[in-house]
């Protein structure tokens, strides 16, 4: 098993836990987002209520945060894994050699 496996391993454990939890907040926020304002007594909707604006824009920035992150997380980190495990091997498989071809046979 080399770094590729091993990357693949480590990005199926951590996609379910990690699509969940970015995708319930950034569902959760999605009506923050939009400037929604549910008033569930009144079984009423508002749209752009003029003491949302702050909440959107912070709203927004954190979703679109969330939603990068998840990618970075789920795409960029095991490829990165990957990559530095492949250059490890490389250079160990060099050491090897060097050290091998530097020993005189007996």
């Amino acid at each position: 098993r080399g770094p590729d496996e091993a990357a693949r391993r480590a990005a199926g454990e951590r996609l379910r836990p990690v699509l969940l939890t970015a995708g319930t907040t950034v569902i959760g926020l999605v009506p923050m987002v939009f400037g929604m304002t549910i008033d569930f007594v009144g079984r009423d909707l508002f749209f752009g209520a003029p003491s949302g604006q702050f909440w959107i824009q912070l709203s927004t920035g954190i979703a679109g945060g969330l939603v990068v992150a998840t990618a970075i997380t789920l795409l960029l980190t095991p490829t990165l894994l990957a990559w530095d495990g492949r250059r490890r091997l490389r250079r160990a498989e060099k050491r090897g050699r060097s050290t091998s071809a530097a020993q005189p046979a007996e």
